[in-house]
């Protein structure tokens, strides 16, 4: 009998603890002990079964394939756990061992075909089918316990973050900066696609670069931002277990109704408002409607009430893009002209704002002056950095001038200029620590007149504005808006 050696092993552990040469010697001192000869050894090295529905193993499939071709007769293995503890894997070669097509024998007696105990072969696969369900069971009620506790339990922390102990920190680099910008831009009318468009050309990392993928893009996808857009670790909150696995040996996805939610459990890059706010715009978008190549200042938010399609801006008039691409045949709703649909908006704004004590204007004042802060820190710590800078500038030109690398007056115009750049440089810091303690000292609620009155006076139209006090604009057939406002 034509024989084919099968030795594998699935870890660097089991390298140590039963060794390939090992493997190869047992089963080559069998097939002399019975007179068998050789025609080929099979081998894998670091395979286990988490590789999905089919184990990808090159050895194992190449000694398969020459089973089926009658190249090899019988196959020589150690244990039954080195051919797989994959129940799919093992179900097929029994029902080629039943066909008569090969046979198996393991060393250490569990099954040797040529005897008649397949049997045994059939044994295996149940108790390697529980140990597997078992083993999930109790990782999966492991997982939960630990969603439960607040700690982060997948294998790669969302973007913007790192992960220590179960605890998710934000990165001291641009990512939870591109977040943040990720949110803006979509509140200001941009889509998804374009977003993903702006990334790619300034060579933002993406996500898989940044966790250093295997074979990863550079390229930005639409997909990604949008999961971005709904992902509520963004605002604090740990999500959980959205989906399960089928089984151990299929890894297919299901959605799980059971997901853990734990709130405010690591640091927020992004406020609930700016969160919730990108939720109703999404939810307020119609799938089916395309948005027009050209963006204008109502881009995504107004539509046409006739036939659903997005609107356009042609010539100073805002138009249906149906009727533009298909004629009054099509779609018959009149245009209305630019300047007064604006200025229609702009005084409606200002007398809701006017009139309005409600606790969503307050969270957009809370919001507005959040994000001031936020951005005012920042700058703070970049000019402290350009200070400190300027001065080891000035301490790296008076070692030059005493080690005669540079001259008196080459190092009296250096400490001259970085003077002159140091003490622009403090009088920004001042000047933005008084706006920090002005920030400081302001109640909302005290306030909240004052601020309101401000901000009425600085209303100018701009997709910002526009995407947080408006859900959705639809022009009627007669060419008359119909405004639905967020309060």
């Amino acid at each position: 009998m034509k024989a084919g050696i099968y030795i594998r092993v699935s870890t660097d552990k089991e390298l140590q603890e039963s060794s390939l040469e090992y493997q190869e010697a047992c089963c080559s001192d069998f097939i002399k002990g019975n007179n068998f000869e050789l025609y080929n050894t099979y081998k894998d090295v670091f395979t286990g079964t988490k590789t999905g529905k089919y184990n990808k193993r090159p050895g194992y499939k190449n000694l398969i394939n020459d089973a089926i071709e009658g190249k090899i007769d019988v196959i020589i293995a150690k244990d039954l756990s080195r051919i797989s503890r994959n129940t799919f894997e093992l179900e097929k070669l029994r029902d080629l061992i039943l066909s008569g097509k090969i046979h198996l024998i393991t060393l250490e007696g569990a099954v040797d075909s040529t005897k008649g105990n397949i049997h045994y072969l059939s044994t295996y696969i149940l108790i390697y089918s529980e140990e597997a369900r078992m083993i999930r069971v109790r990782v999966e009620q492991s997982k939960k316990t630990m969603a439960k506790n607040g700690l982060f339990i997948g294998s790669i922390a969302p973007y913007g973050y790192y992960c220590v102990k179960g605890k998710l920190y934000i990165r001291n680099d641009e990512s939870p900066k591109i977040i943040q910008y990720i949110f803006d831009s979509f509140i200001s009318g941009k889509s998804a696609e374009s977003i993903a468009k702006e990334l790619t050309e300034n060579n933002i990392a993406t996500p898989s670069q940044l966790s250093h993928k295997k074979g990863a893009s550079s390229k930005w996808q639409a997909s990604t931002i949008r999961k971005i857009l709904k992902n509520e670790h963004y605002i604090g909150n740990l999500v959980q277990g959205k989906t399960k696995s089928i089984n151990s040996t299929n890894k297919s996805r299901l959605e799980n109704n059971n997901c853990v939610i734990v709130e405010n459990t690591h640091e927020a890059i992004i406020s609930k408002e700016q969160f919730n706010l990108v939720k109703d715009i999404i939810n307020s978008r119609k799938p089916s409607s395309r948005v027009s190549r050209k963006t204008h200042l109502l881009s995504n938010l107004i539509y046409c009430e006739t036939c659903g399609k997005a609107i356009s801006l042609r010539n100073k008039d805002y138009i249906c893009s149906g009727r533009l691409k298909y004629g009054k045949k099509t779609c018959s709703t009149e245009k209305i002209k630019q300047i007064d649909l604006l200025n229609l908006l702009t005084k409606n704004i200002i007398d809701k704002i006017d009139n309005s004590d409600s606790d969503f204007l307050l969270n957009y004042i809370e919001g507005r002056l959040n994000k001031n802060i936020s951005k005012y820190k920042s700058t703070l710590t970049n000019l402290h950095m350009k200070k400190n800078k300027l001065e080891n500038r000035k301490k790296e030109a008076l070692n030059m001038h005493l080690d005669g690398d540079i001259s008196r007056d080459e190092y009296n115009i250096v400490v001259t200029e970085s003077n002159n750049n140091i003490n622009d440089t403090l009088k920004n810091i001042n000047d933005i620590k008084s706006m920090l303690m002005v920030k400081d000292k302001i109640d909302l609620s005290r306030d909240f007149d004052l601020l309101k009155s401000r901000i009425i006076k600085s209303v100018s139209l701009n997709p910002q504005i526009l995407n947080y006090f408006i859900k959705r604009i639809e022009i009627t057939k007669l060419g008359e808006p119909k405004i639905d406002y967020r309060f």
